[in-house]
């Protein structure tokens, strides 16, 4: 049985058209900042940009399974570029004999190497004889709070 973890992987070939206010100062997490004023805003910035700036092999996934928590978690949408390279601690999203996953991804000596964050489920090292195939780098995790 194929076990996916990535489920809705659609291009999302165009950044969308949308303005958002950008607070100002910073959002502090910590010790409250004065308000001061009406005046708070900073110009718009184009949030698709922010979010792909290259729409034309950016992806868009979401994640099923708890293999990734805490980091992501079960519906969170993920942002799945293939143009950019992949180096050892990439998040990646890719195909293991028909099934989509999203691993951590570890390369040497020619041996690759996928982890998930849950210490519940092993290392998943890619065989000569399973249908592997990289498909691009998650750069972005989207989640609600």
């Amino acid at each position: 049985m194929v076990r996916h973890e990535l489920i809705a992987l659609r291009p999302l070939s165009k950044a969308p058209d949308l303005k958002l206010q950008v607070l100002e100062p910073l959002v502090e997490c910590g010790f409250p900042l004065p308000y001061e004023g009406e005046n708070i805003f900073r110009p718009a910035i184009d949030i698709g940009i922010e979010l792909a700036p290259n729409p034309v092999t950016t992806f868009v996934a979401t994640a099923w399974s708890d293999s990734m928590e805490p980091l992501v978690h079960q519906g969170d949408t993920l942002l799945v570029d293939r143009s950019l390279p992949v180096r050892n601690g990439n998040y990646i999203a890719g195909v293991i004999n028909g099934g989509w996953f999203m691993k951590r991804f570890w390369q040497q000596n020619g041996r690759i190497e996928l982890h998930s964050e849950n210490p519940k489920y092993e290392i998943i090292i890619v065989q000569e004889y399973m249908n592997y195939r990289l498909f691009g780098r998650i750069y972005r995790v989207i989640q609600s709070v």
